[in-house]
């Protein structure tokens, strides 16, 4: 279920182009902790989001499937070098919503809505700006769900007494 929805994010997230039929975010990946390496070691190109899914509490259902709303948090980097300070914030901020338009708008094969819950920004402003927004959706899984078949049965004859 988590990968499904990892998944549709990617697939979403890397499906958002320009008017000219260009990418507009152009490295969408797995959250590793990158923005902790040294701007000189970047290995990725802006803007860029990374998706973090945390993990996912479990509530049982009937039959083996289980529902759950996993976090998904969002790591979404835009430059801030050359003097593009004055006005990242404001690309930040619009590609976030741009996502969470996009986002809302579908649907996968496992989940319902991903609806963003929280938007928090790191402060820190010398290479990029990186704005973390956290998401959840109800999603369903039936990795387990059991598989009934049907049984023929001989006739069967009650005897009663009377």
């Amino acid at each position: 279920m988590l990968t499904a929805i990892y998944n549709h994010i990617k697939t979403v997230l890397t499906g958002i182009k320009t008017e000219e039929d260009k990418a507009v975010i152009k490295t969408v990946d797995i959250w590793n902790n990158q923005t902790a390496l040294p701007p000189e070691e970047q290995a990725f190109r802006l803007p860029a989001v990374f998706i973090e899914m945390p993990g996912a509490e479990y509530g049982q259902l009937l039959n083996g499937r289980q529902m759950a709303e996993p976090e998904i948090i969002l790591h979404v980097i835009t430059d801030s070098r050359k003097g593009k300070l004055e006005t990242a914030m404001e690309i930040n901020r619009r590609l976030c919503n741009l996502i969470n338009s996009k986002l809302y708008a579908t649907k996968s094969t496992v989940s319902g809505s991903i609806i963003r819950t929280r938007s928090e920004n790191d402060g820190n402003f010398d290479e990029w700006i990186e704005n973390r927004e956290t998401y959840r959706c109800c999603a369903f899984d039936i990795s387990a769900q059991k598989v009934w078949s049907n049984a023929e049965i001989e006739e069967i004859r009650i005897a009663t007494i009377g």
